[in-house]
């Protein structure tokens, strides 16, 4: 019974692999096929490896070189020598990685691209403050909330003496007999 589950099981993930391996389109960028003298396969397997790594949540590229293969229809040899083409244009950046069974994967990330990825219009400088950061402590300038110029120190000045003042009056004692003693 769990040998019939397990090949029904590999058969639907075969099924859903041959979906995965078979995009729609590939784009095909002719500046850069041109600029780096890539033949078809390498010019698509760029399209695919920048297409790929521009929509991709975490920008990194794990494509195996025989689901490559299949993916451009072309044998693994041709992936492998036309990955080192457009690997050495600059764009990309090619890691190897140690997998937790033993054996290694590579990894492709974008190096440098003519795009830009998470880029916003809106992004805008951080105003800085007076606080400042000393050891893990943070220290909070004695100054903020006081005026920045001669007028407004002045009018806080004689806040703070009517406050002073106030709170005299409520310490003083308030019946006649306790100001004689």
């Amino acid at each position: 019974m769990e040998e019939g589950y397990e090949k029904e099981v590999t058969e639907v993930l075969e099924d859903n692999n041959k979906l995965l391996f078979k995009p729609e389109f590939i784009p095909f960028y002719i500046a850069e096929v041109e600029k780096y003298h890539f033949n078809k396969t390498e010019g698509l397997l760029y399209g695919f490896i920048r297409f790929y790594l521009k929509n991709s949540p975490n920008g990194r590229f794990y494509f195996t070189n025989e689901q490559l293969a299949k993916v451009l229809n072309t044998s693994e040899q041709t992936i492998s020598n036309s990955l080192v083409k457009v690997c050495k244009c600059g764009e990309f950046k090619v890691s190897y990685k140690i997998k937790a069974n033993g054996g290694t994967f590579r990894l492709i990330e974008n190096y440098k691209s003519d795009y830009k990825k998470n880029y916003s219009p809106t992004i805008r400088k951080v105003i800085a403050n007076k606080n400042k950061i000393n050891k893990n402590n943070i220290t909070i300038s004695k100054d903020i909330g006081k005026p920045d110029t001669e007028s407004e120190q002045e009018i806080y000045s004689l806040k703070e003496l009517l406050i002073t003042k106030d709170y005299l009056k409520l310490k003083e004692p308030k019946d006649e007999s306790s100001k004689n003693i």
